[in-house]
């Protein structure tokens, strides 16, 4: 709850001081979740260490512990955080809603709808990859969960990296445009990583209670292979639907 708050806001935030790189601002915002995986998965490699003993005894305390400092960082950024232009704008013109929720799902109640629908893959992925794959490769595959921890390091890497690229590519060519290109090129991808991972070899492996539900009753990998398409094809048109309503209201560049 208290990453998914921060993390809307934080792209709000980001998307309305930005002007017309918004989308490339509002973009940047999402380095926190490799970010915070690259520093999660290091430091749970480095007290599981740690003798089994010491480990259940005072090591796992220690991550914990150290995310205070992450508190401290986010208190004092929560504290200088400034309102945006464009919300001064419409305070000055005394045109901010008294209860801005109800007067969002009055009078725009299908854009929530289908930008909700919009972040499916986003929020999926991160639970197929970090969640639902974990469990699989170790509880099913046998593979050592170090080893997957190791994986999962490399893979948030990899997506620290390249994710400022996407976004530079989002802003030249438009936002829906691009996200719907990748969303093809994944639909491609999923099976392959699947059955990738499902070789047992770390080398190539890059909603889990449904997943792991699907792959119980039926037996088989590809009935998540499919539910994961599923969700890929609902984002889809969802982002399609908002580009189109974007085009007939303002001229926003999608």
């Amino acid at each position: 709850m208290a990453v998914g708050g921060e993390w809307g806001g934080a792209v709000l935030i980001a998307a309305e001081h930005a002007g017309p790189k918004r989308v490339l601002y509002a973009a940047f915002a999402q380095q926190g979740s490799p970010a915070g995986s690259i520093l999660a998965t290091g430091m749970f490699a480095l007290v599981s260490l740690l003798p089994d003993e010491a480990f259940l005894s005072y090591g796992w305390r220690i991550p914990f512990l150290a995310s205070a400092v992450l508190l401290v960082i986010g208190l004092v950024i929560r504290l200088r955080v400034e309102e945006s232009p464009e919300f001064v704008r419409m305070r000055e013109r005394q045109e901010v809603a008294r209860l801005p929720l109800a007067e969002v799902l009055r009078s725009s109640w299908p854009l929530v709808l289908l930008g909700i629908g919009a972040s499916g893959v986003g929020i999926a992925s991160a639970y197929f990859t970090n969640t639902f794959i974990l469990s699989w490769a170790t509880n099913d595959l046998g593979i050592a969960k170090s080893t997957m921890l190791n994986v999962l390091l490399v893979v948030s890497i990899t997506q620290f990296v390249t994710q400022p690229i996407g976004a530079v590519l989002g802003q030249r060519i438009g936002a829906a445009r691009y996200i719907l290109i990748a969303f093809c090129v994944l639909i491609v991808c999923t099976p392959i990583t699947f059955l990738l991972v499902g070789t047992g070899s770390p080398a190539p492996a890059t909603t889990p209670l449904i997943a792991t539900a699907l792959l119980g009753a039926t037996g088989t990998i590809w009935a998540v292979v499919v539910q994961y398409i599923v969700i890929i094809l609902l984002t889809m048109a969802c982002v399609t639907a908002l580009r189109r309503m974007s085009a007939r209201r303002v001229p926003v560049e999608v």
